[in-house]
């Protein structure tokens, strides 16, 4: 009787989601930062085969960022935005049988006031 319609759970998570492209943005900009300093080191008092080693440890780094950055862009594309799960969550919410309870309860509800309008005015 006094569980909730909606778990208030829910609007927890709709909140994470929407914060999700800020999260990716940031990610971006970290991998891109890590990325230019690591370059910058490699090439600093290195002969040619260590700069080797580190040129493809270089590579294998950037294209596993790019792998996971380009999934995290893909998910962000995906997901639906905050508004759009508020307006998914009431759509869910209102069916055929709760509109017939709400139209009921709203017909006797203005019923009692037109009653007690009319006591009043006696």
């Amino acid at each position: 009787m006094y569980e909730p319609i909606i778990d208030p759970m829910i609007f927890y998570w709709m909140d994470l989601v929407g914060k999700l492209p800020g999260i990716t943005c940031m990610c971006g900009l970290v991998t891109a930062v890590f990325a230019t300093f690591t370059i910058v080191s490699f090439k600093e008092g290195r002969d040619a085969e260590e700069q080797d080693k580190d040129h493809k440890a270089l590579k294998r780094l950037t294209k596993i960022s790019t792998i996971i950055f380009c999934i995290v862009a893909l998910l962000n594309f995906l997901l639906p935005s905050e508004s759009a799960l508020c307006k998914m969550l009431i759509a869910k919410q209102m069916t055929p049988h709760n509109l017939q309870v709400t139209g009921e309860t709203i017909d006797k509800l203005a019923e009692k006031i037109i009653n007690v309008t009319q006591e009043v005015k006696k």
